[in-house]
């Protein structure tokens, strides 16, 4: 006797999708796994979605009408009332790929696999495919990690998983679901709980279709209040961002950053976060660690102060000298947000074609910013072109470190003045363009894993730019004449441009 297959509930979450909620369903419908019971939760919509969704008539489809509750209340309910044995989320204004629960059921079968994420393609309003740069560009990275790596890779990067490919072990779930306080980073939040526990399995094949809606409407699209809203969000989420985290899993995760191993008697863990926050070099996570911090020393005793400050550096001094900086003082105080900025690092031989590879980073109100690229995979030789960002995002730019870890994992410090660039004008860290394609050459001849970025960007006019541009004088000393100097550095770039041509086979 065969055994039976496993129900399938899938989650559609609705709220005013009226023209987008049809192919959605019928995404479902006509997948290749039959054996489905599609829950449609109307989180009060006002549009009459929910009467196209009750108009198509399939037995496998549960409409649930409920009054506005937000994202996290509209997928909560719907995976409270889900029966099968294995669930999958996906948005209404979605569209999932014909054999995505075939295949992500596979995945999940296996041993030790409790959940399932997958790469998606991005589509248009009118769900023709986005072949053009857009602002989700690099959001949803296909990555092999560990549990361990996730567990550091959400923390160090945000979000970089789709909530429109997720797929679970239904027992496998927290009591606690999504966060209904959240509206931006509800999902981030449940992630990253979930790193905690089990492993994640993310399929390299496209799992759905991810929808740009037109005049930027998406929840997540780059606008004042998202931003704003994102960054008070984030505070909240990394100050409980190592909740749930075994001993053993948190030293894994961040074994390369800690100040002391675990079997060192002077170990102390929440010492060790407080550092991590730190680092993580956001507004929000520096005011959570001042809060952390805070909390840490009022119920240390005097042996334990004198530990933290002499093993850690953690001390009432730094608690005076963070509640004094201006930037969390804005984040506390004025809501201060960071905006998501998009780059790429392109790579290849004079055998093959250049390859790219995005990520983003948050940028804060004051510019500062940090960003890791993993890297892994890359052909030894070669150089490397890094844009640090694309499109019109700033034009000045301090590049305070520039280092690369090899696939020994380590660490090589680049010497920023003597890498090809670009810029208008440099003079040692400090660069600033005349262009809005910013870029720098790296060259290499081993392997590399990652490469890391620390500095502030400042946003400068155009007009200011080519001022500068004019008053540069050339290394013999002597100034040049505008016209000399606008001739010499554009034969320059003509020149590293078809250097780069030929090795990385650019544009």
């Amino acid at each position: 006797m065969s055994t039976p297959e496993p129900l399938v509930s899938v989650v559609v979450s609705l709220f005013n999708f009226r023209d987008l909620i049809g192919p959605a369903i019928e995404s479902l419908l006509a997948q290749t796994y039959r054996h489905l019971e599609i829950i449609v939760v109307d989180d009060g919509s006002t549009d009459g979605g929910a009467d196209v969704v009750a108009a198509m008539g399939d037995k496998r489809i549960r409409l649930i009408r409920q009054e506005n509750q937000g994202p996290s209340g509209c997928l909560n309910r719907g995976m409270r009332e889900a029966k099968g044995e294995f669930l999958a989320i996906l948005s209404g204004d979605d569209v999932a790929l014909p054999d995505r629960i075939e295949r992500s059921l596979a995945a999940c079968s296996q041993p030790g696999v409790d959940y399932v994420f997958g790469a998606v393609e991005f589509i248009d309003h009118a769900g023709r495919p986005i072949l053009e740069t857009s602002w989700a560009d690099g959001c949803f990275p296909v990555l092999d990690l560990s549990q361990a790596e996730l567990v550091e890779r959400l923390f160090s990067q945000g979000n970089l998983l789709n909530a429109s490919t997720f797929f679970c072990r239904r027992s496998a779930l927290p009591e606690e679901l999504f966060r209904p306080s959240l509206l931006q980073l509800q999902d981030y939040e449940l992630w990253m709980r979930l790193a905690a526990r089990n492993r994640f399995v993310v399929l390299e094949k496209p799992l759905s279709r991810y929808r740009l809606r037109e005049g930027g409407t998406n929840l997540s699209h780059p606008a004042f209040t998202t931003d704003l809203r994102t960054a008070n969000e984030m505070f909240y989420v990394l100050s409980r961002a190592f909740e749930g985290l075994s001993d053993e899993l948190f030293a894994k995760a961040f074994d390369r950053q800690l100040v002391k191993r675990p079997s060192d008697p002077l170990f102390d863990r929440e010492a060790e976060e407080v550092r991590l926050l730190f680092q993580r070099g956001l507004s929000s996570s520096a005011v959570a660690a001042s809060l952390r911090l805070h909390m840490l020393l009022d119920k240390a005793n005097h042996e334990r102060r004198h530990r933290l400050k002499d093993a850690y550096g953690l001390s009432a001094a730094l608690c005076f000298k963070m509640d004094a900086d201006h930037q969390i003082s804005i984040s506390a105080i004025n809501h201060d947000f960071s905006r998501i900025v998009k780059g790429a690092v392109y790579y290849g031989t004079e055998t093959s074609e250049a390859k790219r590879q995005s990520f983003s980073y948050s940028v804060d109100t004051f510019g500062r910013f940090s960003a890791s690229v993993d890297l892994r995979g890359l052909p030894v030789e070669g150089c490397l072109r890094l844009d640090p960002w694309e499109g019109r995002e700033f034009h000045k730019i301090i590049l305070e470190s520039l280092v690369w870890e090899d696939e020994a994992g380590v660490a090589h410090v680049i010497d920023i003045a003597k890498c090809p660039n670009n810029a208008a004008v440099s003079n040692g860290p400090n660069f600033l363009f005349a262009t809005d394609d910013p870029w720098f050459v790296i060259e290499r001849d081993i392997g590399i894993r990652s490469l890391k970025i620390k500095g502030r960007a400042l946003d400068v006019s155009v007009g200011e730019v080519n001022l500068m541009a004019r008053s540069v004088i050339i290394s013999d000393g002597a100034a040049t004449e505008e016209g000399s100097l606008a001739a010499r550095f554009k034969s320059f770039l003509r020149r590293l441009k078809s250097k780069l041509r030929s090795s990385l086979r650019l544009r």
